[in-house]
């Protein structure tokens, strides 16, 4: 038989999981992060809740993803677009790539090569 929680316990729970998804990635230019969920690689829906939890306070919220979460980031702006956030809708798209240091492996030096990684920001409007 699966355990039940009282809905007390169980929401600040969910609260103190998206507030963390949201402080968990680190911006490397000074932009405004205050309305921005990052997406790394945990599970959708904390990422969803997150969402919610920024259109309490914002009128536009920015999807941010590199790499291999931006499959991710896409099923996020999908699913609070179609189920959770009615009225609001996909604005804009932005796509690209960035040149990143590579981090040096364990006893190698540090060198100046870059390595190209895609990236895409979602930006979900009332």
């Amino acid at each position: 038989m699966p355990i039940t929680y009282p809905e007390d316990v169980v929401a600040p729970c969910l609260y103190m999981r998206c507030r963390y998804a949201q402080k968990e990635a680190k911006m490397e230019n000074n932009e405004s992060t205050e309305n921005s969920v990052f997406i790394g690689k945990k599970d959708t829906m904390t990422y969803v809740f997150s969402v919610q939890t920024q259109a309490n306070e914002h009128e536009n919220i920015f999807i941010k993803a590199r790499g291999n979460a931006i499959s991710r980031a896409v099923d996020v702006s999908q699913i609070s677009v179609d189920r959770f956030l009615k009225g609001w809708h996909v604005k804009e798209v932005k796509i690209g790539t960035e040149d990143r240091p590579t981090q040096p492996r364990e006893g190698e030096e540090k060198t100046n090569e870059t390595q190209r990684v895609s990236f895409i920001e979602i930006e979900l409007s009332k």
